[in-house]
């Protein structure tokens, strides 16, 4: 069998809308490292609402800023400060703002996710669940499980997601509806 008959058609031509849109995890990567700088960081892949076949890629990357960006990425996509359990992560929503980038070399630009959107009430909330801390910074970046499988209450968890974003620009459909 060749790599191609599996060939199926797929959509191209296809844009992100700017602003406000509906993102969804769909992968999580916790052991990679920064090209540019030698970083760890942990690479998170995000569907976007209404958009086949495009992900778009969010880091958490070690330093300086991590404790604040990790806390917002928890606080926009609902799950409880400092749960570094991967798989808990996964078809977790947030809404993200989307805007056309600088041009690049080739004078192409992009359209980008800028920032995560939290709503005053998810940060208030997430406030009074905060995961219990390592007891020692060299084990909170100690290397996670390989395994990062859904977890059992991943339908219940997205439907009820699903209900709380409802109002934004798209809705997220079914996992059935998803065309990937």
């Amino acid at each position: 069998m060749s790599f191609y008959d599996s060939y199926r058609p797929a959509e191209y031509g296809v844009t992100i809308p700017e602003g406000e849109n509906k993102i969804r995890i769909k992968e999580v990567f916790p052991n990679e490292q920064s090209r540019n700088t030698g970083a760890r960081m942990i690479k998170i892949v995000l569907e976007i609402s209404g958009v086949p076949n495009i992900t778009v890629n969010h880091f958490l990357v070690e330093g300086e800023y991590f404790d604040t960006n990790a806390t917002k990425f928890f606080d926009a996509f609902g799950i409880t400060r400092g749960d570094f359990n991967f798989g808990n992560w996964y078809g977790a929503q947030a809404v993200g703002f989307f805007e056309r980038g600088e041009k690049n070399a080739e004078g192409k630009s992009y359209v980008e996710l800028k920032y995560l959107v939290v709503k005053k009430d998810q940060n208030r909330q997430n406030r009074s669940q905060t995961a219990q801390p390592a007891s020692t910074a060299s084990q909170r970046h100690a290397a996670p499980p390989q395994s990062y499988a859904p977890p059992p209450n991943y339908q219940q968890r997205q439907s009820a997601q699903n209900q709380q974003y409802h109002g934004y620009n798209q809705q997220i459909p079914a996992d059935e509806d998803i065309p990937f």
